[in-house]
């Protein structure tokens, strides 16, 4: 997408966006759930991801779900929202997410996970990690599994999210560094 133009996955039912099912009678609003995720696996490396919303998905999970991929750079101007899960999950990825919005999402933001030998590494720059993680329900922004990390965050405002902003398991064998952010 473009500035001007974004790419949007959404509901059928998202007023926002034209949705609406063919009966007069459903007044049914879009809800998250209503369709599952964009899936990126290996063979995605040199996807872009730019000036695109996902919105009211993660039926399965998560909307937006990296599987095995290491997308540097390439991950900009994104709006996550509404998710009936996670945010956004990089399993055994590595990325870069830059001036993007992930909010209002029921579980973590972001997600990152361990898969076998592989650890995710994710830096997250100029970003908005608001409002995830419903009625603090345990749920952070930003949560690292095991050996993944947050390698960098920075220029990020971290707010209202469930149990915490930023969480992770074993933070003391992993190098992040966390710079000019505002996190409440």
């Amino acid at each position: 997408g473009t500035s001007d133009s974004m790419i949007v996955f959404t509901s059928y039912r998202d007023h926002n966006y034209g949705g609406k099912t063919n009966l007069p009678s459903d007044k049914t609003d879009a809800s998250p759930g209503d369709w599952h995720s964009v899936y990126f696996n290996n063979d995605a490396n040199a996807s872009m991801l730019r000036y695109s919303k996902f919105l009211y998905g993660g039926d399965n999970g998560q909307i937006l779900d990296l599987w095995n991929v290491e997308i540097d750079s390439a991950m900009q101007n994104l709006v996550v929202k509404y998710s009936k899960r996670d945010g956004i999950l990089f399993h055994h990825s590595d990325g870069v997410l830059e001036a993007s919005i992930v909010d209002s999402n029921r579980w973590h933001g972001i997600e990152l996970r361990t898969h076998y030998d592989h650890d995710s590494d994710v830096r997250v720059r100029n970003s908005f990690i608001r409002d995830n993680g419903f009625d603090n329900n345990g749920y952070a922004g930003l949560w690292a599994n095991y050996g993944s990390a947050f390698r960098e965050v920075s220029n990020t405002e971290i707010l209202r999210n469930g149990a915490s902003g930023i969480g992770t398991k074993f933070p003391d064998e992993i190098p992040q560094t966390f710079v000019d952010n505002t996190v409440s």
